[in-house]
């Protein structure tokens, strides 16, 4: 995994707030862990983080000939 350098910058007004951070896929979760802590070093209060949907962490499961498919 490559670690991200600063491709975030919190802005002085989140200090003191509550933050969520929306997400539609979470792949490592590096991204959201980078910019929770962009956001807490710029004074936010809290940082909460929500994601639609999780990538799997296996090419292709069992038994579906390596298409990838979802589980029902």
């Amino acid at each position: 995994r490559r670690k991200l350098r600063q491709p975030f910058e919190a802005v002085p007004e989140v200090s003191g707030l509550r933050v969520l951070l929306l997400d539609d896929v979470c792949t490592t979760g590096a991204t959201l862990a980078r910019a929770t802590e962009c956001l807490l070093a710029a004074g936010a209060f809290s940082v909460d983080v929500a994601v639609a949907a999780r990538a799997s962490r296996h090419s292709a499961l069992p038994g579906n000939g390596g298409a990838g498919r979802s589980l029902p």
